[in-house]
C-alpha cells in the first residue's frame, strides 16, 4: 500500500477505507480513556502544505513514545472514519493492527492551516476502498 503524503487525496475517498500516511505530528494530546475504557490519544498529522487530519490512536499505539510534537511519522493501515457529530471533519484511527515508524523530529514544521474533510455524504453506501496511488 503506498503512503499518502499529500493529505488532500483523502478527501476524494469514501469512508470507510484504510490508508497509510506520512506527516508531522502536532498538538499531541495526553493518553486518556476512550468511551470503551481503552487508552486513546489524539493528535494532528500535518503534510508539507499545512493540510492536517486528526489521528486517534487506541490501546498500545496510544503509549508510543515516538509520537511527540514535531515527530516525522509514517503511519500504516489506519482506518478512516467520518465525524461523530455534524460538522466534524472525520479522522484516521490507529488500531492494534496499525503501526508507526518515526524519521526523527523536525524543528521546521508547517503550520496546520486546513483540516482535511473525510466524509461520505450520499456515497456512504459505496463499498469500502483502499487508496492505491
Amino acid at each position: 500500500m503506498p503512503v499518502v503524503d499529500a493529505l488532500e487525496k483523502l478527501e476524494s475517498l469514501v469512508p470507510p477505507f484504510r490508508v497509510s500516511v506520512r506527516g508531522a505530528a502536532l498538538d499531541v494530546g495526553d493518553v486518556m480513556p476512550a468511551s470503551s475504557g481503552q487508552a486513546m490519544r489524539a493528535f494532528k498529522l500535518v503534510d508539507g502544505k499545512g493540510r492536517y487530519v486528526m489521528v486517534r490512536q487506541l490501546v498500545s499505539g496510544a503509549n508510543d513514545v515516538s509520537i511527540r510534537n514535531g515527530a516525522l511519522l509514517n503511519m500504516y493501515y489506519l482506518s478512516a472514519k467520518i465525524g461523530w457529530r455534524a460538522g466534524e471533519a472525520g479522522s484516521l484511527w490507529a488500531y492494534e493492527n496499525s503501526y508507526t515508524t518515526s524519521e526523527g523530529v523536525s524543528s521546521a514544521l508547517p503550520k496546520a492551516s486546513r483540516e482535511v474533510v473525510i466524509s461520505g455524504g450520499a456515497a456512504m453506501a459505496a463499498a469500502p476502498q483502499t487508496w492505491h496511488g
